[in-house]
């Protein structure tokens, strides 16, 4: 999945903007907004080497944050103005958070935490 877009973050992270949208009828669309941002585990992030080891062994090095929006029902000639309300709405609610200096470390701790709160849905630790 390549992004139509790369944007670079305040904390040194990139956001990629990805279009998937796609028809669903002669002149209806559904369109689709993706908003991809890798964020690297790193051992400095936990209090102990524990955490960061079962973090990496459940994710892998590299942990994503992902928002997905919909809409259905867009006439063809609206497909482009209705990813770009999508696009603009995201950057209004949610630019300025995934651009903190502690959204990183914040968001791979709350990976961590979802393995703790559901190990059944992530294997044995």
């Amino acid at each position: 999945m390549e992004p139509i877009e790369r944007l670079a973050l305040a904390n040194g992270l990139t956001m990629e903007i990805h279009d998937k949208s796609r028809a669903v009828a002669e002149d209806t669309f559904r369109v689709t907004l993706i908003i991809r941002i890798p964020v690297e585990v790193r051992p400095d992030y936990f209090a102990d080497r524990e955490g960061y080891e079962l973090t990496r062994r459940v994710f892998g090095p590299v942990v994503v944050f992902e928002y997905r929006k919909d809409k259905n029902f867009v006439p063809a000639g609206s497909r482009h103005a209705a990813f770009q309300e999508l696009l603009n709405d995201f950057k209004s609610a949610a630019l300025e958070y995934v651009s903190r200096p502690r959204f990183p470390a914040g968001f791979v701790l709350s990976k961590y935490a979802e393995i703790l709160k559901n190990p059944y849905r992530y294997g044995p630790a």
